[in-house]
């Protein structure tokens, strides 16, 4: 997938199939590192939440993705 396909998915609620012929659901967003590059990242919707909110007593599983390995997105709910 390339960046300017990912951004109409990003940090909306979602279907996505990898390449590993995977399904998994929850939301995208990319970060900005130093230098332009951008790192991708995925989790479900509630540790999104949590993550957003900064709840520190909370465990998060966040996924750094690979956009190459994304074959389908679909929006289930946005914002």
């Amino acid at each position: 997938m390339e960046r300017s396909i990912f951004k109409n998915f990003e940090k909306q609620h979602c279907r996505i199939k990898m390449k590993s012929g995977k399904e998994v659901y929850g939301i995208m967003w990319e970060e900005n590192n130093t230098d332009n590059n951008f790192k991708y990242y995925f989790s479900s919707s509630g540790d999104y939440q949590r993550l957003k909110n900064r709840l520190q007593s909370a465990l998060y599983a966040i996924y750094q993705l690979d956009l190459n390995d994304i074959i389908y997105a679909e929006v289930i709910s946005s914002k």
